[in-house]
């Protein structure tokens, strides 16, 4: 903050002194604006993210209505974060669901995060944004949000992680660690790719890809206290209990978990 006030200074009296350098200390002025704006999200969003465990994907296949009241039940159950994705849907219906989720989640503890989409991140509000390796680059991707919300990245290899934290990521997706059943692969890091990751990088990192109530145990033995799941809770009988219980078996993270006891 010193640093834009002693900008704005320099810029003033650029006017007189020397006024070809006073478009310039503007430049460098609202760039550190940018920096600090950014700074202040992540200090004051960091424990909010690092205490986060349990990441659902969801998409647009439910009712409007339906889809708002399904994330306010899991995130009774537990669920931390959202990440809305569906391949399928327009700009126009992404955009109402992303609207109307931010809403639904505003009073809860819980956030949501939008897959690939920056626009609709910033237009709907959403807490943040996460890129696979094949989309827009974190680089770009940071100019675009300018500290307005997460970014969080899929990585692959522990290069890929290292790589993603360097860039500024706020968190990493590592995976495939299980085969899924929404999503094929060539080939599957597994768990040796968690134990590598946790210990390489700072960041939160979730687990990702066919982990269940089985398997959840080898990624927690691992270190990785985090995961991001899809199938195990939308296709279980009992999607609520199912939450509740993979909650339970990453063990608290820092801070309160906020899991109910209602069907």
């Amino acid at each position: 903050e010193r640093v834009t006030q002693s900008l704005r200074c320099l810029e003033e009296c650029a006017k007189i002194v020397v006024p070809q350098a006073t478009e310039k200390f503007k430049q460098l002025r609202y760039e550190a604006y940018d920096v600090l704006a950014e700074t202040e999200l992540r200090l004051t969003g960091a424990g909010e993210l690092a205490g986060a465990q349990l990441y659902l994907l969801v998409d647009c296949s439910l009712s409007l209505d339906g889809f708002t009241a399904y994330l306010q039940q899991l995130a009774g159950a537990g669920v931390d974060l959202f990440q809305l994705r569906d391949k399928e849907a327009d700009g126009g219906k992404l955009m109402r669901y992303a609207r109307a989720a931010v809403a639904a989640l505003a009073d809860s503890g819980a956030r949501m995060i939008i897959n690939d989409r920056v626009d609709i991140m910033l237009a709907s509000g959403a807490a943040g944004v996460h890129v696979g390796q094949e989309d827009m680059s974190l680089v770009d991707v940071r100019r675009l949000v300018a500290g307005a919300g997460w970014i969080g990245v899929s990585t692959h290899s522990v290069q890929q992680a290292v790589d993603a934290q360097e860039a500024g990521a706020d968190y990493i997706g590592c995976g495939p660690t299980f085969e899924s059943s929404t999503k094929s692969f060539d080939r599957f890091p597994g768990v040796a790719f968690l134990e590598q990751a946790s210990s390489a990088i700072s960041i939160p990192m979730f687990a990702i890809g066919g982990i269940d109530l089985q398997n959840v145990s080898a990624v927690v033995r691992c270190g990785c206290r985090r995961i991001a799941v899809s199938s195990v809770i939308h296709a279980a009988e009992k999607p609520l209990a199912t939450a509740r219980e993979l909650k339970k078996s990453l063990g608290e993270l820092g801070g309160v978990q906020r899991v109910n006891d209602d069907s």
